[in-house]
């Protein structure tokens, strides 16, 4: 071989190496969300832990939970009436059969309610992906509302569903 071939080699497996680390990267450090308006602070860290602060004081928790099989990458999580409760809505990537829980809440005095996805839609529908990444089936289109009362979504067949807490 010669010195300009192994070179070649020796960038090929060093960019290689270094793409295939970088899909393997760790998931962001907990993010620090501020309702419009409301007297709290909440922070959603890679495991699903939902820590609730006063807004004033940082230092101050006010609540936490955990969310059980969170994905940081896909899920969204909401926090609302008046921050007594978390709502963790998971994704098309992470809802695959209609007997997967969809939809799960936590209460501040301690409850903790899971909604199946049939309870959203009678069944999942298959997807075109456009590109690599896209979800290869869903139950979810949008989120129409969020409040303390329940949530209304738009599932995957256009219609909108909505559950009371």
């Amino acid at each position: 071989m010669t010195m300009k071939t192994t070179a070649l080699l020796a960038l090929s497996l060093i960019l290689i190496t270094h793409s295939a680390l970088a899909r393997r990267a760790a998931p962001p450090d907990p993010q620090w969300f501020t309702p419009q308006g409301k007297g709290h602070h909440y922070s959603v860290s890679r495991a699903g832990l939902v820590t609730i602060v006063d807004a004033k004081d940082h230092k101050k928790v006010i609540w936490k939970a955990t969310m059980t099989a969170y994905s940081c990458f896909f899920d969204k999580v909401h926090v609302v009436d008046g921050g007594k409760r978390i709502v963790c809505i998971r994704s098309n990537h992470s809802v695959h059969k209609v007997d997967q829980v969809a939809v799960e809440t936590f209460t501040k005095d301690g409850g903790h309610k899971s909604f199946k996805a049939s309870e959203f839609i009678s069944d999942i529908v298959k997807a075109k992906p456009r590109t690599s990444i896209d979800p290869s089936s869903k139950w979810m289109n949008s989120v129409k509302t969020i409040d303390a009362k329940g949530i209304q979504i738009v599932n995957a067949m256009g219609e909108e569903k909505t559950v009371a807490w």
